[in-house]
């Protein structure tokens, strides 16, 4: 897809989480499209010190795994799943780990569906479900993800809520999430134009802070959280460069060249702020 096309595309509203993934035709997101022959990975990555979208993808689900403590005993439950391939390295990873993977999108959980076909992996189970309304008994679960994605639920503080009453005590919630810093500006036409383009609603645009404050109301203890601004959108902006650059090579064939000193820079995040007043990236755990 053209650059152009691309923004025209980005700029069209959807009135939710479900319409834009829905609607999800553009092929710079791997998604359902299959133009990435390897994977179904739908997150922005965690970059440093690699090349190429699908280790980005992996190395950002296994960030979030590591900070929540993950373990092949655990009953997990995986909420905006996705396509489902954070939730197959999972599996692998940590062999025996029982995972319920959940997304509100029909297509993207039949496309989960068929991955599981693929690799055989009988410990996880996907569904359609709203993160909001989690269709589970109490403390049915020791860990609860949510893999770049809150950021759409309608509302974080519904999820974190639910999330609270499906965990079992000392069960450990771990998101990694998208969200505006502290005393940035968020609210400009261009800003909100952009944001209702991909679905993040203006209830959910406030810093970590306020989500510390949410997840402490909802019952969590033990709030951590670490921000990785840099080592995301520093790759993401580079990752879309070259895919706008190449826009017939696959996916799994487009590779980058981040320079060290380039995550240092301030104009990638930067660049998130201005276009959807969200320059910050971060992982937030917390115990139940």
């Amino acid at each position: 897809m053209k650059l152009g096309s691309f923004i025209e595309h980005m700029s069209d509203t959807h009135n939710n989480a479900t319409e834009y993934y829905e609607d999800m035709d553009y092929d710079i997101v791997p998604g359902l499209k299959g133009v990435n022959r390897k994977a179904r990975w739908m997150n922005v990555g965690y970059w440093k010190n690699c090349s190429d979208y699908n280790t980005a993808c992996e190395k950002l689900a296994h960030l979030l795994s590591a900070a929540g403590k993950f373990s092949p005993e655990d009953r997990l439950l995986d909420v905006g799943c996705g396509c489902g391939e954070q939730d197959l390295y999972w599996a692998k990873t940590y062999d025996g780990i029982s995972i319920t993977a959940m997304d509100i999108v029909e297509k993207q959980v039949e496309e989960a569906k068929k991955r599981i076909h693929d690799t055989g992996k009988s410990t996880v189970n996907f569904m359609k479900g709203d993160a909001g309304n989690l269709p589970f008994e109490a403390e049915s679960f020791t860990k609860v993800s949510a893999l770049d994605c809150e950021y759409h639920f309608a509302t974080r503080e519904k999820f974190y809520n639910e999330a609270y009453r499906v965990l079992e005590k000392n069960g450990r919630l771990t998101v990694t999430d998208m969200l505006p810093k502290k005393g940035e500006k968020w609210n400009s036409p261009l800003q909100k134009k952009w944001r209702k383009g991909i679905f993040i609603p203006d209830e959910n645009m406030y810093d970590y802070h306020h989500c510390i404050e949410l997840l402490k109301n909802a019952g969590f203890r033990s709030v951590g959280v670490k921000v990785i601004s840099h080592e995301v959108f520093t790759g993401l902006a580079w990752y879309f460069i070259k895919r706008f650059m190449s826009p017939r090579k696959p996916i799994d064939e487009v590779k980058v060249n981040i320079r060290r000193s380039s995550f240092r820079r301030r104009i990638y995040p930067a660049i998130w702020g201005f276009l959807f007043g969200t320059s910050e990236y971060v992982v937030i755990t917390a115990v139940k």
